[in-house]
């Protein structure tokens, strides 16, 4: 499992007021001077606060030397898997053998290879295409068997350090 990252808050940054500010009718809004929000209120306190935080970015990258600040810290998190590939996980390969991202960086997610194909790839022949999404299939399920390949040898230990055979057991707690 992917350890958490915690969300680093800027040093320096300026301090946010408790309590959103209301107008006359009641209306919570942005007192930040040259704010060109296009709301002109905000519904709940909670809204107030996102939006504050685009102001301020007091979320900072957790990578030394890195001074990237962003408005929350799900975009500080996407930003160290993505750009620093901390606890990275499985990348997504363009599955057209003569393009860059066929090997190496690659995408962390589906959805960015998705766009990758149809802005960079769109009038490849459909039998390429086929061809290509079965050579993605190939890799995944060879990774699927060298997972399965690892788990094996995990359980072959299990047996010699317990001198017995587990697979019952095993079956049994996991439901296979």
């Amino acid at each position: 499992m992917a350890q958490e990252m915690p969300a680093v808050k800027v040093e320096g940054s300026e301090p946010r007021q408790t309590e959103p500010p209301k107008n006359a009718t009641g209306q919570i809004y942005c007192s930040r001077p040259g704010c060109h929000n296009h709301i002109s209120h905000f519904k709940t306190p909670s809204e107030w606060n996102k939006h504050m935080n685009k102001h301020g970015r007091p979320y900072r990258c957790t990578i030394p030397g890195c001074d990237q600040q962003f408005a929350r810290a799900s975009g500080m998190r996407r930003h160290v898997l993505e750009i620093h590939q901390v606890n990275s996980k499985e990348k997504w390969m363009c599955p057209y053998s003569d393009c860059d991202r066929s090997s190496g960086k690659g995408f962390s997610r589906k959805a960015q290879l998705t766009i990758h194909i149809h802005s960079l790839h769109p009038k490849q022949d459909c039998s390429e295409s086929l061809h290509a999404e079965i050579t993605q299939l190939q890799r995944e399920v060879k990774e699927m068997n060298s997972r399965l390949n690892k788990m094996g040898m995990k359980l072959e230990q299990l047996r010699q350090q317990t001198g017995k055979d587990t697979r019952f057991t095993l079956s049994f707690l996991c439901g296979a």
